[in-house]
């Protein structure tokens, strides 16, 4: 079962206060939120390709990148943006 915005937003301010090592319940969780991104990643990566012909490339944030970020300025977790990407890549001769 998905994670409610409620439990997200505890998630981060849970890893934004610790400094030691996640454990195994909380990095669960944290890689149940990350891989919700997966799917719609994945379209739009799909979409852009089928609709351009151009090459596109997509990624998900690491675990580790989350957690720096949430120790750091301890944002909301459902706040945070770039956990995913997809980047198009438009040759000169197009721009």
């Amino acid at each position: 079962m998905p994670l409610t915005k409620s439990q997200i937003n505890k998630l981060g301010k849970r890893i934004g206060s610790g400094q030691g090592p996640l454990d195994e319940d909380t990095f669960r969780k944290l890689q149940e939120f990350r891989l919700c991104y997966t799917h719609p990643l994945e379209e739009v990566q799909r979409r852009i390709e089928a609709r351009t012909y151009l090459p596109c490339t997509s990624r998900l944030k690491t675990l580790n990148t989350i957690v720096e970020k949430l120790r750091r300025h301890q944002p909301r977790l459902t706040t945070m943006q770039d956990i995913a990407g997809a980047r198009a890549v438009v040759p000169a001769s197009l721009v």
